[in-house]
């Protein structure tokens, strides 16, 4: 979420909370944190899954053969009950059903360990896409901490607030440090509103000559978060091998990271 400031202001980024994790998930994670490389991590998750639905294939292939083996067995049968029904369909699938039920035949029968199999795939793999969720959203509240905290660095927070009258007549609380130092101010309305922070244009281009407008200020101090997420996603990034988020699709023209709207739009889980 993001909080828009007016006039001289910043663009703060909402803090978010976490995605809950499911018992698959925490284990993927616990895989992880014990190989200590995240690509490695999930390979031995696959394997460990691979190892769950090994007997289910076992079992499929097992039922498909026995039944491949009655189905031979039952085939002169099968085609004296076509000859000698082909003039009544009904009763001919009948008689057929009869000696399915004597052989103890069932076409279904093989289908069972594949459905459960599939029911376990798909349950594991969006384990991985709710972990994979989790893991970015750790990174963008990991980005927008850094960000805020190294432009808050600029805000002195045991100010008090002082009563403050915008130019259209909404009453604030001011809470703006006396050192020079503290460039950032910070707007709480009396009323309800959202509390906005605002740079002190002078204070900024006394401390830095090199600053002649107020949107070289603003390009400044946003800068200045900017680096210091960069520098927090880098510290966290998740490569492997030529990959460089496993947590996102790896497309050629795509970046590592989504975009905050492609990303908050991709969340399926509740936050």
């Amino acid at each position: 979420m993001l909080t828009n400031i007016l006039d001289v202001s910043l663009q703060m980024f909402e803090v978010f909370g976490e995605i809950p994790l499911n018992f698959l998930e925490t284990f993927i994670g616990i895989l992880i944190g014990a190989v200590g490389i995240t690509g490695l991590g999930i390979i031995l998750y696959c394997l460990i899954l691979k190892v769950v639905i090994l007997p289910l294939d076992v079992w499929q292939k097992a039922t498909m053969r026995k039944q491949s083996l009655k189905m031979n067995e039952m085939r002169g049968q099968l085609e004296k009950l076509q000859q000698q029904y082909a003039n009544s369909p009904e009763l001919y699938q009948k008689k057929i059903q009869e000696v399915y039920k004597q052989n103890n035949f069932n076409m279904l029968s093989s289908c069972l360990p594949m459905i459960a199999t599939l029911v376990i795939l798909i349950f594991a793999f969006n384990s991985l896409t709710g972990f994979s969720q989790h893991m970015n959203l750790q990174t963008y509240t990991n980005m927008a901490k850094e960000y805020n905290s190294a432009i808050l660095a600029h805000y002195d927070e045991n100010a008090t607030g002082v009563d403050y009258v915008d130019g259209n007549g909404v009453e604030y609380l001011k809470y703006e440090g006396t050192g020079e130092e503290y460039y950032i101010y910070r707007l709480v309305p009396k009323a309800a509103g959202n509390e906005e922070y605002h740079i002190n244009t002078e204070r900024l281009m006394a401390l830095n000559t090199t600053l002649k407008t107020d949107a070289e200020c603003k390009e400044y101090v946003q800068n200045l978060g900017r680096a210091a997420a960069a520098e927090s996603y880098k510290k966290t990034e998740i490569d492997f091998f030529w990959i460089k988020n496993i947590y996102y699709p790896d497309v050629a023209w795509g970046n590592p990271l989504q975009d905050y709207n492609g990303f908050t739009s991709s969340i399926t889980r509740e936050i």
